[in-house]
Protein backbone atom coordinates (compact mmCIF):
# COMPACT_ATOMS: atom_id res chain seq x y z
CA UNK A 1 0.00 0.00 0.00
CA UNK A 2 1.39 3.43 -1.01
CA UNK A 3 2.08 6.23 1.44
CA UNK A 4 -0.84 8.28 0.07
CA UNK A 5 -3.23 5.40 0.70
CA UNK A 6 -1.90 4.95 4.23
CA UNK A 7 -2.35 8.66 4.91
CA UNK A 8 -5.88 8.62 3.44
CA UNK A 9 -6.90 5.61 5.52
CA UNK A 10 -5.41 7.07 8.69
CA UNK A 11 -7.16 10.38 8.13
CA UNK A 12 -10.47 8.57 7.57
CA UNK A 13 -10.07 6.70 10.88
CA UNK A 14 -9.09 9.93 12.68
CA UNK A 15 -12.18 11.73 11.39
CA UNK A 16 -14.47 8.83 12.30
CA UNK A 17 -12.97 8.73 15.80
CA UNK A 18 -13.36 12.50 16.16
CA UNK A 19 -16.97 12.42 15.01
CA UNK A 20 -17.79 9.66 17.46
CA UNK A 21 -16.36 11.78 20.29
CA UNK A 22 -18.44 14.76 19.16
CA UNK A 23 -21.58 12.61 19.03
CA UNK A 24 -20.86 11.35 22.55
CA UNK A 25 -20.25 14.87 23.84
CA UNK A 26 -23.38 16.14 22.13
CA UNK A 27 -25.45 13.50 23.87
CA UNK A 28 -24.42 14.82 27.30
CA UNK A 29 -26.65 17.34 29.04
CA UNK A 30 -25.36 20.90 28.69
CA UNK A 31 -24.12 22.56 31.87
CA UNK A 32 -26.88 24.95 32.94
CA UNK A 33 -26.10 28.63 33.26
CA UNK A 34 -26.81 29.16 36.93
CA UNK A 35 -27.04 32.68 38.27
CA UNK A 36 -25.32 33.03 41.63
CA UNK A 37 -27.54 33.37 44.70
CA UNK A 38 -26.95 37.12 44.74
CA UNK A 39 -30.20 36.98 42.75
CA UNK A 40 -32.29 34.98 45.17
CA UNK A 41 -35.20 32.93 43.89
CA UNK A 42 -37.03 33.25 47.21
CA UNK A 43 -40.62 34.50 47.00
CA UNK A 44 -40.74 38.24 47.66
CA UNK A 45 -43.44 40.56 48.96
CA UNK A 46 -44.12 44.27 48.43
CA UNK A 47 -44.25 46.59 51.43
CA UNK A 48 -44.36 50.41 51.79
CA UNK A 49 -41.71 51.69 54.18
CA UNK A 50 -40.52 55.08 55.34
CA UNK A 51 -36.89 55.80 56.10
CA UNK A 52 -35.13 59.01 57.02
CA UNK A 53 -32.93 59.01 53.95
CA UNK A 54 -35.10 57.96 51.00
CA UNK A 55 -38.60 58.74 52.26
CA UNK A 56 -41.59 56.55 51.43
CA UNK A 57 -41.11 53.77 48.90
CA UNK A 58 -42.23 50.23 48.10
CA UNK A 59 -39.63 47.59 48.78
CA UNK A 60 -39.49 43.95 47.78
CA UNK A 61 -38.50 41.75 50.68
CA UNK A 62 -38.06 38.12 51.61
CA UNK A 63 -37.25 36.55 54.95
CA UNK A 64 -34.29 34.34 55.86
CA UNK A 65 -34.75 31.24 57.99
CA UNK A 66 -33.51 33.17 61.02
CA UNK A 67 -36.01 36.00 60.54
CA UNK A 68 -33.99 38.67 58.75
CA UNK A 69 -35.73 40.77 56.09
CA UNK A 70 -33.81 41.16 52.82
CA UNK A 71 -34.67 44.20 50.67
CA UNK A 72 -33.28 45.58 47.39
CA UNK A 73 -32.25 42.06 46.39
CA UNK A 74 -29.39 41.52 48.81
CA UNK A 75 -29.54 44.15 51.58
CA UNK A 76 -30.21 42.98 55.13
CA UNK A 77 -32.74 45.40 56.59
CA UNK A 78 -32.81 43.72 59.98
CA UNK A 79 -35.36 41.58 61.83
CA UNK A 80 -38.52 41.18 59.78
CA UNK A 81 -40.57 42.34 62.77
CA UNK A 82 -38.91 45.74 62.45
CA UNK A 83 -39.92 45.90 58.80
CA UNK A 84 -43.55 44.91 59.21
CA UNK A 85 -43.89 46.94 62.41
CA UNK A 86 -47.12 45.99 64.23
CA UNK A 87 -48.77 44.75 61.04
CA UNK A 88 -50.53 48.08 60.46
CA UNK A 89 -51.78 49.20 57.07
CA UNK A 90 -52.05 52.48 55.20
CA UNK A 91 -50.25 55.66 56.22
CA UNK A 92 -50.14 54.61 59.88
CA UNK A 93 -47.94 51.68 58.92
CA UNK A 94 -45.54 53.97 57.10
CA UNK A 95 -45.08 56.10 60.22
CA UNK A 96 -44.39 52.95 62.22
CA UNK A 97 -41.73 51.77 59.78
CA UNK A 98 -39.33 54.65 60.13
CA UNK A 99 -36.62 52.29 61.34
CA UNK A 100 -34.48 51.47 58.35
CA UNK A 101 -31.00 50.22 57.68
CA UNK A 102 -30.52 53.39 55.65
CA UNK A 103 -31.53 55.73 58.47
CA UNK A 104 -28.43 54.89 60.48
CA UNK A 105 -25.84 54.22 57.80
CA UNK A 106 -22.47 55.14 59.26
CA UNK A 107 -18.88 54.38 58.47
CA UNK A 108 -16.87 51.91 60.50
CA UNK A 109 -14.90 53.65 63.28
CA UNK A 110 -11.26 54.20 62.27
CA UNK A 111 -12.03 52.37 58.99
CA UNK A 112 -11.80 49.08 60.91
CA UNK A 113 -14.30 46.39 59.98
CA UNK A 114 -14.77 43.87 62.77
CA UNK A 115 -16.17 40.49 61.80
CA UNK A 116 -16.47 36.87 62.87
CA UNK A 117 -18.02 33.63 61.67
CA UNK A 118 -20.94 32.03 63.45
CA UNK A 119 -18.88 28.85 63.95
CA UNK A 120 -15.49 27.34 63.25
CA UNK A 121 -17.18 25.07 60.72
CA UNK A 122 -18.49 28.08 58.82
CA UNK A 123 -15.02 29.61 58.87
CA UNK A 124 -13.55 26.47 57.33
CA UNK A 125 -16.19 26.63 54.59
CA UNK A 126 -16.02 30.36 53.89
CA UNK A 127 -12.48 31.40 54.75
CA UNK A 128 -11.30 31.23 51.13
CA UNK A 129 -14.22 33.30 49.86
CA UNK A 130 -14.07 35.87 52.67
CA UNK A 131 -10.28 36.20 52.59
CA UNK A 132 -10.44 36.68 48.82
CA UNK A 133 -13.00 39.46 49.16
CA UNK A 134 -11.01 41.15 51.94
CA UNK A 135 -7.84 40.93 49.83
CA UNK A 136 -9.70 42.67 46.99
CA UNK A 137 -10.72 45.56 49.23
CA UNK A 138 -7.28 45.81 50.84
CA UNK A 139 -5.70 46.03 47.39
CA UNK A 140 -8.08 48.82 46.37
CA UNK A 141 -8.10 50.63 49.74
CA UNK A 142 -5.02 49.64 51.79
CA UNK A 143 -5.98 51.89 54.72
CA UNK A 144 -8.98 49.67 55.55
CA UNK A 145 -8.46 47.26 58.45
CA UNK A 146 -10.35 43.98 58.78
CA UNK A 147 -10.22 42.53 62.27
CA UNK A 148 -11.52 39.05 63.01
CA UNK A 149 -12.72 38.26 66.54
CA UNK A 150 -13.57 34.92 68.12
CA UNK A 151 -16.25 32.94 66.31
CA UNK A 152 -19.65 32.55 67.95
CA UNK A 153 -23.31 32.39 66.97
CA UNK A 154 -24.23 35.16 69.41
CA UNK A 155 -24.74 38.60 67.89
CA UNK A 156 -22.37 41.33 69.06
CA UNK A 157 -22.85 45.07 68.72
CA UNK A 158 -20.68 46.50 65.98
CA UNK A 159 -19.53 43.09 64.75
CA UNK A 160 -20.50 41.55 61.41
CA UNK A 161 -21.35 37.87 61.84
CA UNK A 162 -20.77 35.90 58.64
CA UNK A 163 -22.86 32.80 58.03
CA UNK A 164 -23.33 30.24 55.25
CA UNK A 165 -26.99 29.23 55.61
CA UNK A 166 -28.31 26.81 53.02
CA UNK A 167 -30.43 28.77 50.52
CA UNK A 168 -29.69 31.97 52.48
CA UNK A 169 -28.48 33.90 49.43
CA UNK A 170 -25.66 36.46 49.29
CA UNK A 171 -26.61 39.51 51.37
CA UNK A 172 -25.29 41.98 53.90
CA UNK A 173 -26.15 44.94 56.08
CA UNK A 174 -25.16 48.37 54.77
CA UNK A 175 -22.55 50.30 56.71
CA UNK A 176 -21.84 50.29 60.43
CA UNK A 177 -24.22 50.56 63.33
CA UNK A 178 -23.60 49.72 66.97
CA UNK A 179 -25.86 46.68 66.82
CA UNK A 180 -25.39 43.08 65.68
CA UNK A 181 -24.64 43.02 61.95
CA UNK A 182 -24.97 40.11 59.54
CA UNK A 183 -23.68 38.83 56.23
CA UNK A 184 -24.93 35.65 54.55
CA UNK A 185 -22.83 33.81 51.96
CA UNK A 186 -24.79 30.75 50.85
CA UNK A 187 -22.71 27.80 49.64
CA UNK A 188 -25.39 25.14 49.13
CA UNK A 189 -29.06 25.07 48.20
CA UNK A 190 -31.37 22.45 46.73
CA UNK A 191 -33.86 24.89 45.18
CA UNK A 192 -31.38 27.51 43.92
CA UNK A 193 -28.05 25.83 43.09
CA UNK A 194 -24.82 27.70 43.48
CA UNK A 195 -22.78 29.45 46.11
CA UNK A 196 -21.52 32.95 46.78
CA UNK A 197 -18.00 33.22 45.40
CA UNK A 198 -15.30 35.84 45.88
CA UNK A 199 -17.00 38.22 43.41
CA UNK A 200 -20.29 38.09 45.30
CA UNK A 201 -18.56 38.38 48.68
CA UNK A 202 -16.63 41.42 47.43
CA UNK A 203 -19.98 42.99 46.47
CA UNK A 204 -21.40 42.23 49.93
CA UNK A 205 -18.37 43.71 51.68
CA UNK A 206 -18.99 46.80 49.53
CA UNK A 207 -22.40 47.04 51.19
CA UNK A 208 -20.88 46.43 54.62
CA UNK A 209 -18.49 49.33 54.01
CA UNK A 210 -21.41 51.58 53.12
CA UNK A 211 -21.92 51.36 49.35
CA UNK A 212 -25.32 51.03 47.65
CA UNK A 213 -26.22 49.53 44.27
CA UNK A 214 -25.06 51.43 41.21
CA UNK A 215 -28.19 50.46 39.26
CA UNK A 216 -30.34 52.21 41.89
CA UNK A 217 -28.88 55.66 41.22
CA UNK A 218 -31.50 58.34 40.65
CA UNK A 219 -30.06 59.02 37.18
CA UNK A 220 -29.93 55.36 36.13
CA UNK A 221 -32.36 55.69 33.22
CA UNK A 222 -30.00 58.11 31.47
CA UNK A 223 -27.48 55.27 31.19
CA UNK A 224 -29.19 51.93 31.84
CA UNK A 225 -32.84 51.08 31.27
CA UNK A 226 -34.85 48.78 33.53
CA UNK A 227 -37.01 46.55 31.31
CA UNK A 228 -39.94 45.78 33.57
CA UNK A 229 -41.47 43.50 30.93
CA UNK A 230 -38.50 41.15 31.29
CA UNK A 231 -38.76 40.73 35.05
CA UNK A 232 -39.41 37.13 36.05
CA UNK A 233 -42.93 37.18 37.60
CA UNK A 234 -41.88 34.49 40.10
CA UNK A 235 -45.51 33.94 41.09
CA UNK A 236 -46.18 31.75 44.13
CA UNK A 237 -47.20 28.13 43.64
CA UNK A 238 -50.72 27.84 42.28
CA UNK A 239 -50.68 31.36 40.81
CA UNK A 240 -49.81 32.40 37.28
CA UNK A 241 -49.62 35.61 35.29
CA UNK A 242 -52.61 36.45 33.07
CA UNK A 243 -51.91 36.00 29.37
CA UNK A 244 -50.13 38.99 27.88
CA UNK A 245 -49.42 40.62 31.24
CA UNK A 246 -45.97 41.61 32.52
CA UNK A 247 -44.66 43.26 35.66
CA UNK A 248 -45.17 46.61 33.91
CA UNK A 249 -48.93 46.18 34.33
CA UNK A 250 -51.13 46.91 37.32
CA UNK A 251 -53.73 44.68 38.93
CA UNK A 252 -51.51 41.60 38.85
CA UNK A 253 -52.21 38.49 40.95
CA UNK A 254 -51.05 38.77 44.53
CA UNK A 255 -47.49 37.59 44.99
CA UNK A 256 -46.39 38.04 41.38
CA UNK A 257 -43.53 40.32 40.27
CA UNK A 258 -42.39 40.90 43.82
CA UNK A 259 -38.82 41.57 42.71
CA UNK A 260 -39.78 44.82 40.97
CA UNK A 261 -38.78 46.74 44.09
CA UNK A 262 -35.19 45.63 43.60
CA UNK A 263 -34.95 48.12 40.75
CA UNK A 264 -36.13 51.18 42.68
CA UNK A 265 -34.06 54.27 42.03
CA UNK A 266 -32.88 55.97 45.21
CA UNK A 267 -31.54 59.34 46.21
CA UNK A 268 -30.47 61.02 49.40
CA UNK A 269 -27.38 61.86 51.41
CA UNK A 270 -26.52 58.19 52.02
CA UNK A 271 -26.41 57.43 48.31
CA UNK A 272 -23.24 58.71 46.64
CA UNK A 273 -24.05 59.14 42.96
CA UNK A 274 -21.28 61.66 42.31
CA UNK A 275 -19.37 61.30 39.08
CA UNK A 276 -20.49 59.45 36.00
CA UNK A 277 -22.49 56.24 36.02
CA UNK A 278 -19.99 53.47 36.79
CA UNK A 279 -21.10 50.48 34.74
CA UNK A 280 -17.98 48.59 35.88
CA UNK A 281 -18.70 49.10 39.58
CA UNK A 282 -18.52 46.09 41.88
CA UNK A 283 -21.98 47.27 43.01
CA UNK A 284 -23.55 47.03 39.51
CA UNK A 285 -26.09 44.26 38.88
CA UNK A 286 -25.62 42.03 35.87
CA UNK A 287 -27.84 42.42 32.81
CA UNK A 288 -30.12 39.47 33.55
CA UNK A 289 -30.63 40.09 37.27
CA UNK A 290 -34.06 38.69 38.26
CA UNK A 291 -34.94 38.37 34.55
CA UNK A 292 -37.09 35.87 32.71
CA UNK A 293 -34.92 33.18 31.07
CA UNK A 294 -33.20 34.46 27.95
CA UNK A 295 -33.96 38.14 28.62
CA UNK A 296 -32.30 41.08 30.33
CA UNK A 297 -33.77 43.43 32.93
CA UNK A 298 -30.99 45.99 32.47
CA UNK A 299 -29.98 47.21 29.01
CA UNK A 300 -27.72 50.10 27.94
CA UNK A 301 -29.10 53.47 26.90
CA UNK A 302 -26.05 55.74 26.71
CA UNK A 303 -23.33 55.19 24.08
CA UNK A 304 -20.42 53.11 25.29
CA UNK A 305 -22.38 51.45 28.09
CA UNK A 306 -22.23 47.65 28.17
CA UNK A 307 -24.11 46.07 31.06
CA UNK A 308 -22.05 43.12 32.38
CA UNK A 309 -23.39 39.65 31.67
CA UNK A 310 -21.74 38.24 34.80
CA UNK A 311 -21.29 39.60 38.29
CA UNK A 312 -18.50 42.22 38.34
CA UNK A 313 -15.48 40.88 40.19
CA UNK A 314 -13.12 43.87 40.17
CA UNK A 315 -13.21 46.91 42.45
CA UNK A 316 -12.61 49.78 40.05
CA UNK A 317 -11.21 53.25 40.72
CA UNK A 318 -14.65 54.81 41.19
CA UNK A 319 -15.54 52.22 43.85
CA UNK A 320 -12.23 52.95 45.59
CA UNK A 321 -12.83 56.70 45.41
CA UNK A 322 -16.28 56.35 46.95
CA UNK A 323 -14.85 54.35 49.83
CA UNK A 324 -12.13 56.99 50.20
CA UNK A 325 -14.84 59.65 50.33
CA UNK A 326 -16.61 57.71 53.10
CA UNK A 327 -13.41 57.21 55.09
CA UNK A 328 -11.65 60.53 54.43
CA UNK A 329 -9.95 60.61 57.84
CA UNK A 330 -8.00 57.44 56.99
CA UNK A 331 -7.70 57.59 53.20
CA UNK A 332 -4.29 59.07 52.20
CA UNK A 333 -5.65 60.36 48.91
CA UNK A 334 -8.41 62.31 50.67
CA UNK A 335 -5.99 63.60 53.31
CA UNK A 336 -3.65 64.85 50.58
CA UNK A 337 -6.52 66.58 48.78
CA UNK A 338 -7.76 68.26 51.96
CA UNK A 339 -4.23 69.45 52.73
CA UNK A 340 -4.17 71.09 49.30
CA UNK A 341 -7.53 72.74 50.10
CA UNK A 342 -9.30 70.57 47.57
CA UNK A 343 -11.95 70.44 46.40
CA UNK A 344 -11.93 74.18 45.95
CA UNK A 345 -14.58 76.20 47.77
CA UNK A 346 -13.72 79.35 45.83
CA UNK A 347 -16.67 81.55 44.86
CA UNK A 348 -16.44 84.78 42.85
CA UNK A 349 -16.79 87.93 44.95
CA UNK A 350 -17.59 91.20 43.13
CA UNK A 351 -15.74 94.37 44.05
CA UNK A 352 -17.50 96.78 46.38
CA UNK A 353 -19.42 99.49 44.61
CA UNK A 354 -18.63 101.87 47.46
CA UNK A 355 -14.91 102.19 48.21
CA UNK A 356 -15.77 103.77 51.54
CA UNK A 357 -16.93 100.36 52.77
CA UNK A 358 -13.31 99.28 52.86
CA UNK A 359 -12.00 102.10 55.01
CA UNK A 360 -12.36 100.01 58.18
CA UNK A 361 -9.72 97.23 57.91
CA UNK A 362 -11.29 95.31 60.80
CA UNK A 363 -14.92 95.24 59.73
CA UNK A 364 -14.58 95.48 55.96
CA UNK A 365 -16.96 93.27 53.92
CA UNK A 366 -15.76 90.47 51.57
CA UNK A 367 -16.16 92.69 48.52
CA UNK A 368 -13.08 94.59 49.65
CA UNK A 369 -11.06 91.56 48.54
CA UNK A 370 -12.79 90.69 45.25
CA UNK A 371 -12.28 87.33 43.55
CA UNK A 372 -12.98 86.86 39.86
CA UNK A 373 -14.28 83.70 38.18
CA UNK A 374 -10.94 83.08 36.46
CA UNK A 375 -9.22 82.77 39.84
CA UNK A 376 -11.82 80.28 41.06
CA UNK A 377 -11.61 78.27 37.86
CA UNK A 378 -7.83 78.10 38.23
CA UNK A 379 -8.24 76.66 41.74
CA UNK A 380 -10.78 74.11 40.50
CA UNK A 381 -8.46 73.11 37.66
CA UNK A 382 -5.57 72.56 40.07
CA UNK A 383 -7.75 70.34 42.26
CA UNK A 384 -8.89 68.38 39.22
CA UNK A 385 -5.26 67.84 38.21
CA UNK A 386 -4.60 66.47 41.69
CA UNK A 387 -7.41 63.94 41.15
CA UNK A 388 -9.55 65.38 43.94
CA UNK A 389 -12.85 65.79 42.09
CA UNK A 390 -14.15 62.57 43.66
CA UNK A 391 -14.60 64.51 46.91
CA UNK A 392 -17.16 66.86 45.34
Amino acid sequence: MGSNALFSGGLRLYLLFGLSILRFAGAASPIPSVKPPLYSTKHTTFLPIQDHIYGARNVSYWVTDDGLAIIDGDVIYGPVNDLVSRGLTGQNSISQREHSVFAGVKTWPSATITYKFDSDTTESILSGVVNGAIANWKAASPYLTFTKVANSAVGQNGVAMIKAPACGGCNSAIGFTNAPLNMNLQQTCTTSPGGCGVAEATHEFGHLLGLCHEHQRADRERFVHYNCANLDPACPAGTSMPAGKTSCDTGLPSGCCGNAGNFNVLSGSAFDSSGGYDIHSIMQYRADGFARPGTNTLTPVAPGIVVPSTNPSVIDSTDANRICKLYTAKCPKAISCRSARCPSTCRPVPICNKPSLCEDPVNSPPCCEPIDEATCQHERDLCSQRGCDFLL
